[in-house]
């Protein structure tokens, strides 16, 4: 799979965890890269550029203190799962999709996110709607200059 430069990520939990959670990265075209240490996190963060940081929320004061970068809390993605209750012991369920979104939401730049949306947004041609937006297009126009009609 294409691994794109500005998908850099840095997982930052314990040894399996983190090994779990960079493979599911990978899978999904991300170039994950994993850290379980102190030493080893300063180490990444000093030599690679990440565009965010997978970790837990104990260890998101510690990643911001070496480096402000975005920070997926993973514990946030976990979810109680009522079906997995037979000893008596509460299962949790891991939200895979809603994990991925949040790192694609980080990890591609606004202008991409952007471009779906307004593909679904249909400009009226005509009538009051059309004529706000066009108002709303002079008015944002830069150095109060008008758009082109």
């Amino acid at each position: 799979m294409d691994h794109h430069p500005g998908q850099r990520i840095l997982v930052f939990l314990p040894d399996a965890a983190a090994a779990l959670i960079a493979t599911r990265l990978n899978e999904a075209g991300y170039l994950a890269c994993v850290a379980c240490t102190v030493p080893e996190l300063q180490k990444a963060l000093a030599e690679t550029e990440y565009r965010v940081v997978v970790t837990t929320r104990p260890d998101i004061d510690t990643v911001r203190d070496i480096q402000p970068l975005p920070v997926v809390n993973l514990e946030i993605f976990f979810h109680p799962d009522p079906g997995g209750t037979s000893t008596g012991r509460r299962t949790k369920r891991f939200d895979a999709k809603a994990f991925l979104d949040r790192v694609r939401t980080l990890t591609e730049p606004a202008k991409a996110r952007e471009e779906p949306h307004a593909l679904h947004s249909p400009m009226p041609s005509d009538g009051l709607g059309f004529r706000l937006w066009r108002l709303f297009r002079l008015r944002a126009a830069p150095n109060g200059t008008q758009l082109a009609r």
